[in-house]
């Protein structure tokens, strides 16, 4: 058999073997390309805490302990907590037939002013508000219905992260095997990689889930209901170029404002300038390296669009594969600046 079918013949197998192995992984390939994304997020702290213990499994393990304690349990709270409250102003909406008494205020208002009738805007929001969340609670039961996967997904996250930091460098040089390019390119890509997920997870991201709590501290404090809900949506506006959390943090003063409680508005005006506001400019030095950098607005289509296309997981995976492009797309016009100067 001659050098060319033999060829041939591995290739294929390799192929039939990479596509076997792929549906082997599929299940959980997110969870492990999470796992890695927390990996290059944290390894600043990692790094710090290998200097001081020598051995890299427990450097890697004590890292992971503080993730868990700093990051996933306040988070798993807070979102337990969303849904909690989401579930409830469903219930509550069901079972009124009075309306929104917000809306209702308005309503009434608004008839005094001009003279005529309500035009029953708290009925016909109550309905819109009803269809919606009651499609938003469907999907929550779907995704929590499976407790076992979730459970082991979880695990793999874990471990995914743990394996990561302790094998990095022997995954960088995997990774520079593997690569047909230079290991110049590849050290490249690698770094404008890190710096574009340090950009959206450790920046981006990290400030508007402070800035979510922060504000949703503020709703608690100053009396606005389901102050969880509405700081996740502060949280998520908090990406939103120029305008950010005022989105949300506005409504939630007009309508302390608009229910009488003016003190409790003038309270979270100053909060909302002052804690929420600022965390930004304060936040950013310390959590954004210098670097490739994304527009907020692009980190917001790609958060929406990863929600859509891979679940809850989206929220991460959307915004890094989208840094991932730019990454590329920088170390690809290097490659031809390199390439032209070669030729002249």
């Amino acid at each position: 058999m001659d050098i060319r079918t033999q060829h041939i013949f591995f290739i294929v197998l390799l192929v039939c073997a990479g596509a076997l192995s792929f549906l082997v992984f599929q299940p959980y390939l997110f969870s492990l390309i999470f796992g890695l994304i927390l990996a290059i997020a944290v390894e600043p702290l990692y790094s710090k805490i290998h200097r001081v213990v020598s051995f890299r499994g427990l450097a890697a393990f004590l890292t992971i302990l503080i993730v868990i304690i700093l990051i996933i349990v306040p988070l798993t709270f807070f979102g337990i907590k969303v849904v909690e409250e989401v579930q409830s102003v469903y219930e509550s909406l069901s079972q009124s037939s009075g309306g929104i008494p917000i809306l209702e205020y308005i309503d009434q208002r608004i008839s005094g002013l001009l003279g005529t009738e309500a035009f029953n805007l708290s009925g016909q929001i109550q309905a819109i508000t009803e269809q919606g969340l009651g499609s938003f609670v469907q999907q929550i039961g779907s995704v929590f219905g499976s407790i076992f996967s979730g459970i082991v997904g979880f695990f793999i996250i874990i471990f995914s992260l743990f394996f990561s930091l302790k094998e990095k460098d022997a995954l960088k040089d995997l990774v520079k095997k593997i690569s047909p390019l230079d290991d110049a390119y590849d050290i490249t890509l690698i770094k404008k990689v890190k710096d574009a997920i340090n950009s959206v997870v450790r920046g981006t991201l990290a400030i508007a889930i402070i800035q979510g709590i922060v504000a949703g501290i503020g709703f608690s404090i100053f009396g606005v209901p389901t102050p969880v809900i509405w700081g996740a949506l502060a949280a998520v506006a908090a990406i939103i170029p120029t305008l950010g959390t005022t989105l949300v943090t506005a409504p939630a003063i007009a309508f302390l404002a608009f229910t009488g409680h003016i003190p409790e508005a003038i309270g979270m005006t100053i909060w909302a300038v002052v804690a929420v506001g600022l965390l930004d400019n304060l936040l950013a030095p310390f959590l954004i390296d210098r670097g490739l950098k994304l527009h907020p607005f692009i980190v917001l289509l790609a958060l929406l669009g990863g929600v859509f296309a891979f679940g809850p997981l989206g929220f991460i995976l959307g915004p890094v594969i989208v840094a991932f492009l730019f990454a590329l797309i920088h170390t690809y016009q290097q490659f031809n600046i390199d390439h032209i100067k070669k030729k002249a």
